[in-house]
């Protein structure tokens, strides 16, 4: 069996007649590739210190710290009840106290409807956050008084006699956080309206149905007659 020379692999041979390497210009391949591994981790590494001086900076501008209150310092103006002012302040208080927010909306006053001010610690600085549990309390409190204070009073101040606010579960009407306490309370069920009343002589009254039949119409024509 005669075998063809064209057949027979033989490595590569240079002019002189030398095996030639088995990759050509590997030194220079392996640079070239050092060189983009390089640049690649230099780049990665450029967009991460980027995106965390993004954040910081969000942090710090949407989301600034209230100022700590200090021992001796003068009493804080009280927060005016009977406007939107004092309303979105106290819904800030009660969803987010000692937030960023909450300082915004109440413009740096106190908003505690008991008359209560945050002290200082021992050593002048932050005050620590009360229990959870106490913090429930006092966001029952703030739509306790936003309920039977502030809205009663912005209703009389617009002539507004009566109000009704209607959602359905998941699909929550804005205000809707804003009147009930978000610990107890995680979303609107079935049909939920809550129908507000202030009457000619300044009582007030509050109303709160949920259904998801027809009925709940029939009840609310019953309220309003």
């Amino acid at each position: 069996m005669v075998s063809s020379p064209l057949l027979q692999l033989r490595p590569p041979v240079n002019g002189d007649g030398v095996d030639a390497p088995r990759w050509n210009g590997s030194r220079r391949s392996r640079r070239c590739r050092q060189a983009t591994f390089v640049v690649v981790a230099l780049l990665a590494a450029t967009v991460c210190a980027t995106a965390a001086i993004a954040a910081a900076l969000c942090s710090l501008l949407l989301l600034p710290p209230a100022p700590p209150v200090r021992q001796g310092a003068e009493a804080a103006p009280q927060v005016p009840t009977s406007s939107l002012a004092g309303f979105l302040c106290s819904s800030a208080s009660a969803t987010r106290p000692g937030s960023g927010w909450a300082a915004w909306a109440c413009g740096g006053r106190s908003a505690d409807p008991r008359g209560q001010r945050a002290s200082a610690g021992p050593s002048g600085g932050w005050t620590p956050m009360p229990p959870l549990r106490d913090q429930a309390d006092i966001q029952a409190l703030w739509v306790k008084d936003r309920l039977d204070r502030i809205l009663p009073a912005l209703m009389a101040q617009h002539g507004v006699q009566l109000w009704l606010v209607s959602q359905r579960e998941y699909g929550e009407d804005p205000v809707f956080w804003a009147t009930v306490p978000r610990v107890t309370t995680l979303s609107a069920r079935r049909r939920t309206i809550q129908v507000f009343y202030l009457a000619d002589d300044g009582a007030f009254k509050r109303w709160t149905l949920v259904d998801n039949t027809p009925a709940i119409w029939e009840d609310l024509k019953s309220i309003l007659k």
